[in-house]
């Protein structure tokens, strides 16, 4: 008896900590994140099953295989919930924010639409560039983000959200959020960045959102406690980026 009750408390454990969304993370969600990347998607990709497991629903996939519904552990399961998968996305609570996740670019949202359209198929002759959303914004996969420096990235809101606001802030500012006075200042998606414009307001040194960046008072943002403050090159990226007129 002994014996069955360790084999049940083991099972357990192993049931409630199968899924954990910290560990892998997704920079090109935007986006994109840490830890694991899914693949970088080309103009030349074909919209197709294999794309959407390898860069469109990787960071989806990395707990919804054999843990939590719903399952996208095969081509089928995944086509009997893409009314669930899709509306999620979109709403920008698969993946989630709270864990660290960047909601998906309008690129990757508009291949996992054209995707769905054709059928959900396994094999497609849709490209990534025939799509409006994806042209001249899909990744290069000759480059790696991960290992650009900031101030060589694009000055845009997409390397501001994957290098910045998804690793550093998202915690506290999203919808899922157990802060519920960060829960109500979003970050993301971009049209909440405009609907705040005074806290974005240029010029960009002198903003609120860098003084609190930057802040020697003990309430500067993000606090040290947890993921610690922005590197002089990120305040820099945030200050070029509001003085562009914050260029989405």
């Amino acid at each position: 008896m002994r014996g069955l009750y360790s084999i049940i408390i083991c099972s357990s454990v192993l049931f409630f900590c199968g899924c954990n969304y910290n560990v892998v993370k997704d920079p090109n969600a935007l986006g994109g994140q840490n830890g694991k990347q899914s693949a970088p998607i080309s103009e030349s990709a074909l919209i197709d099953w294999n794309l959407m497991k390898s860069s469109v629903l990787s960071s989806c996939m990395s707990c919804h295989v054999g843990h939590s519904a719903p399952e996208l552990g095969s081509l089928s399961s995944t086509q009997q919930n893409l009314n669930t998968v899709r509306t999620e996305i979109h709403a920008n609570t698969m993946p989630p924010a709270k864990n660290g996740y960047a909601p998906l670019s309008d690129c990757r949202k508009a291949i996992l639409d054209s995707w769905i359209q054709q059928g959900a198929p396994e094999t497609s002759t849709t490209r990534v560039g025939d799509l409006a959303a994806c042209k001249g914004v899909a990744d290069n996969p000759q480059e790696s983000p991960e290992n650009t420096p900031i101030e060589q990235m694009p000055l845009n809101y997409q390397t501001l959200m994957t290098k910045i606001l998804q690793p550093k802030c998202l915690k506290c500012h999203s919808p899922d959020s157990d802060d519920l006075e960060a829960a109500g200042l979003l970050f993301y998606p971009y049209s909440e960045i405009t609907k705040r414009s005074r806290l974005w307001a240029g010029p960009g040194a002198t903003s609120k959102i860098v003084r609190s960046f930057t802040r020697t008072d003990g309430e500067q943002m993000p606090p040290p406690e947890d993921s610690g403050p922005l590197t002089p090159q990120e305040v820099e990226f945030v200050i070029r980026w509001i003085d562009a007129g914050r260029p989405e």
